[in-house]
């Protein structure tokens, strides 16, 4: 035991070196590349603001030269850009128009597609719970017809057979009519309630999906809306600059 508990702490103590030397040589590595990238980026600044001197100056030279050389040919010059100019922003123009014209008409396939599921998707749920409201419904008909029918026989029967003691089975008849009609009335008005909140929470939960549907189409809308007149104003913008 001795033995390995003093290999066990050999091996944590050169994992401990071996993890300090690394964070060590990290460090060392770090502040190095952050020095060099530091440099670089001061070398390449500088050179960037020597460029742009120098090419600041060739452009005046030249642009005082060709003033001077072809004062005369300005006007005719600025009449040719401005005509290609509005040439190339036309082009442009009608390619945007284009491309936007494309967009929404896939979107609005997109956004009648995703209606069209969702409608169907209600109805094929106000479909299931319907049906299964008729069918509760025949059963329960159903049930209610049998019931009748085994009390009229039991009626029958118990009067046949009790025909001596008439006061007192129609006594007794009586009370178990009154009692059966009360634990049916119990268990009618627990059914029907227990109904009316399945229903509630149904109709609850359907309005809520239904409202968060409408609510992030009506986001999406006004999205697209906002950016669409943000769009022809910055157009109309740069037509009048």
């Amino acid at each position: 035991r001795y033995l390995w508990a003093t290999v066990t702490i050999q091996r944590h103590w050169r994992a401990y070196l071996r993890r300090k030397q690394d964070q060590q040589r990290y460090e060392m590595l770090k502040s190095s590349s952050l020095v060099i990238q530091a440099m670089f980026r001061r070398w390449k600044r500088r050179k960037m603001q020597l460029q742009v001197k120098a090419a600041v100056t060739l452009q005046r030279a030249f642009r005082e030269w060709h003033l001077r050389k072809r004062a005369k040919e300005e006007k005719s010059a600025i009449v040719i850009q401005s005509w290609y100019r509005m040439h190339k922003q036309l082009q442009k123009y009608a390619y945007v128009r284009a491309c936007v014209v494309i967009i929404q008409k896939r979107f609005r396939c997109f956004q009648a597609q995703k209606l069209y599921k969702r409608r169907k998707e209600s109805i094929l749920t106000i479909q299931k719970y319907y049906r299964a409201y008729l069918k509760g419904k025949i059963e329960r008909t159903n049930y209610l017809q049998k019931r009748a029918a085994a009390i009229q026989l039991q009626a029958a029967f118990r009067r046949l057979k009790a025909h001596r003691l008439r006061r007192q089975i129609r006594a007794a008849c009586v009370i178990q009519s009154y009692w059966r009609m009360r634990q049916d009335r119990v268990r009618f008005l627990n059914h029907r309630k227990i109904i009316i909140k399945l229903q509630a929470h149904v109709r609850k939960h359907q309005q809520l999906q239904k409202y968060k549907k409408m609510k992030k189409a009506a986001v999406v809308i006004q999205t697209r809306f906002q950016a669409y007149i943000f769009a022809r104003k910055v157009l109309a913008s740069y037509q009048k600059t």
